[in-house]
This record gives C-alpha cells, structure tokens and sequence, in this order.
C-alpha cells in the first residue's frame, strides 16, 4: 500500500491574525517557525520512519522544513514547481477578511475561470496541483513513506481530489473555498490508498482513501 503524508510548511507572519493571502508570495519563515523545524522533523521522523521520497514546494517556507526533514532520512529533496501555492495576483499579500467575497467569486461556478490580474485562476490551480499530486502517487514506491511538504490550500484541495476518487474533470469538482487554519503549520495528514496496481485509467470504484 502506497503512503503519502502532506506537511504543511512552519509558521509565517502572514499566518498571525489577521492573515493575509501568502499565495505565491515567498514569504520568510518567523521565528516561531523557524524554531517550530527541529522539533517538527524530530516528530515526524518518530512517527514515520520509512521515508523514501520527499517533494517539496519551489517556496523557500515549504523548501526550508523539507531539507531538514531529508536530512534526518539522508535523502534529496525533490523540488517540483506545481506545488507551489495558488497564485492570487495582485490579491497576494492583502489581509484575507478584506478580499473574501472576492475569493469566493474566484472559487464558485465560472468563476473559478477567471484570473485575478497578474495571477492564475482557480482551475488552472487545480490542473497543475492535481497533475503533480497524481505524478507523486504513480511514482510513489509500492512500500514506505512519501513526505510533500507544500502549502494549506495545495492540501485540503489535494485531500479532497484525493477522496472523490481523483476525477479527471477538473473543472466540475465541488470544492468550498476556505481561508482558515484547517491544519496549523507543521502538521501533517497522512493519506492511505491501496495503489498497488494504480493506472490512470483504474476504475474510480477501487480508489478510497482511509
């Protein structure tokens, strides 16, 4: 049975209330995250001692927690582009009670088509995440860990891709937009599918997540 587990990144400033979209933004660690890494690697290490891969987002917030994790399991970090954050445009940066109507707009019916300025909309997020996520799993070894250190949005919309069995249609998965802290940063969920005989053409009805 493959594993993955999806880490999200420490902490930012932009994490503290009120928060503020971080997006593509690469946005430095605090010091509260940066003193969170050690303590974070050391627990994950306990709890999941076959790690065999380790992804990470191009972000430098999720890219620092990744390489101290690879090196408590001496491994290389595998940087992938596709699991950066949704990039807002012009919205990265603004406090999030600000621009939440918009957000929704953004995320809701055909609106997930449209792009704020200078940033991408919320279906051609989805394509390049949830192409990377099913690139991860078809790659993913048949035993031991796989550890994506990425960003609060790339995983609650993984998770849920994930659970409704990864539809290839993109563009009519149902999704409610959230900009809260579903998972804090530095904490983890592990995902268990039975993967061992996964195609990208399998049949939906053998596709659960535990």
């Amino acid at each position: 049975m493959k594993k993955i587990v999806f880490l999200r990144h420490t902490k930012t400033a932009f994490n503290d209330e009120p928060m503020r979209l971080r997006g593509c933004l690469d946005v430095p660690l605090s010091r509260e995250g940066f003193s969170q890494i050690a303590d974070v690697a050391e627990k994950l290490k306990e709890e999941f001692p076959d790690v065999r891969q380790i992804y990470s987002s191009p972000l430098t917030r999720a890219g620092i927690l990744a390489n101290a994790v690879a090196h408590e399991y001496d491994l290389k970090v595998y940087q992938c582009e596709a699991l950066r954050s949704w990039d807002y445009g012009v919205l990265n940066g603004r406090y999030v009670n600000d621009v939440l109507d918009v957000l929704k707009t953004l995320s809701t019916g055909a609106g997930r088509e449209l792009s704020p300025s200078e940033g991408e909309s919320m279906n051609s997020f989805l394509l390049r995440l949830t192409q990377q996520i099913k690139q991860i799993t078809l790659d993913a070894p048949e035993e031991g860990i796989v550890v994506v250190v990425t960003h609060l949005q790339n995983i609650m919309m993984g998770i849920h891709w994930l659970g409704l069995g990864m539809p290839e249609d993109i563009k009519n998965m149902p999704y409610e937009y959230k900009e809260i802290n579903e998972m804090q940063p530095g904490e983890w969920i592990e995902i268990r599918r039975e993967w061992i005989k996964f195609t990208p053409a399998v049949s939906s009805d053998n596709k659960k997540v535990k």
